[in-house]
């Protein structure tokens, strides 16, 4: 049984977990968040990698990072936030 495990269905359309190629958007959003405090770390890509992407199965699991893509008016146009 996972702890604080989220519903089945949830009000966020687009929300699945992080995978590799949300690595360098992710990190951008979490430097641009994390600016606006006096002490904070500053991940790099790699970091974010190991710390935010899981590898393994879902019994080692231990963080679950997950996103929600923004689809734009645009179809050529995907954000992931």
């Amino acid at each position: 049984m996972k702890r604080n495990r989220l519903p089945e269905a949830t009000h966020f359309p687009g929300m699945r977990l992080m995978e590799e190629k949300d690595v360098k958007v992710v990190c951008k959003l979490l430097r641009t968040y994390l600016e606006k405090f006096d002490l904070a770390p500053i991940y790099s890509e790699v970091e974010v990698r190991h710390w935010f992407l899981h590898k393994g199965d879902d019994e080692t699991r231990v963080v679950w990072a997950y996103v929600v893509e923004v689809y734009s008016l645009l179809p050529s146009i995907m954000l992931t936030v």
